[in-house]
């Protein structure tokens, strides 16, 4: 189970920004890159070493970034609160179309 290591004040931003880079060209070119996958795993390992993170799981084709119950409310809950906040400027995603690219993205990098 995922915990957030502090409130999700203003956390869901992450969540939208890999999506954009996932969206992106440059993005596509790096989820099909094991080099890069094993790259910033072991830059996480080293650099951001959490034991919540479960980095390896990474590597087994078990990532995840959906939380679930109550962080997965509070991330959605954050999300209404800073697109009611005007952090996005013009177009920007839907909560619910973050998710779904989410798991999409999920699916390729657990393949």
């Amino acid at each position: 189970r995922q915990h957030f290591k502090e409130k999700a004040t203003r956390l869901s931003r992450h969540w939208y920004d890999v999506v954009m880079l996932y969206l992106s060209d440059i993005g596509k070119t790096a989820i099909s890159s094991q080099d890069i996958l094993l790259s910033v795993v072991a830059h996480k390992r080293v650099f951001f070493n959490a034991p919540y993170a479960n980095y390896e799981r990474c590597l087994e084709g078990k990532f995840n970034l959906i939380p679930t119950g109550d962080q997965f409310e509070q991330l959605k809950m954050d999300y209404q609160n800073m697109t009611n906040s005007d952090m996005f400027y013009g177009n920007f995603l839907s909560f619910d179309d973050i998710i779904l690219h989410i798991k999409s993205l999920s699916e390729i990098l657990n393949k």
